[in-house]
């Protein structure tokens, strides 16, 4: 598995700019983890829990059940298997932070990924 990170200034809205950094995360997966990927069926787990990013929790700071109401933020297998992923984050340093959440959550994805290649030998024991 090979990870890179971008951050990217972006600017969104037409009256009113609001500046972002956009984290765009690429990972590129080897063909035997590929392989186990499809097999077990790992397409849909979820490599990490986002909440709205920073452009829709502004748009929707003022409807709080509508904004907890959205779904379809969570970076999964299937998400990063398709291309790059961007988040936007308020300011470099939520980009720092969410950068790192990512590497930890795709550490552990990698773990997983290895973990279920195989499955566990049978044994018996007595206690």
């Amino acid at each position: 598995m090979r990870v890179s990170f971008q951050h990217n200034d972006k600017a969104t809205g037409l009256v009113f700019k609001k500046l972002t950094v956009d984290v765009v995360t690429s990972v590129l997966f080897s063909d035997e983890e590929i392989a186990i990927i499809n097999s077990r069926k790992l397409k849909p787990f979820v490599v990490l829990k986002r909440e709205p990013d920073a452009v829709v929790a502004n748009r929707f700071k003022d409807d709080p059940d509508y904004l907890n109401s959205l779904s379809g933020f969570d970076l999964t297998v299937a998400g990063l298997m398709k291309g790059p992923d961007s988040y936007p984050c308020e300011t470099p340093m939520h980009a720092k932070a969410y950068e790192e959440k990512v590497t930890d959550a795709l550490k552990s994805l990698k773990n997983f990924i290895v973990g279920n290649a195989e499955k566990a030998e049978s044994k018996s024991f007595e206690l």
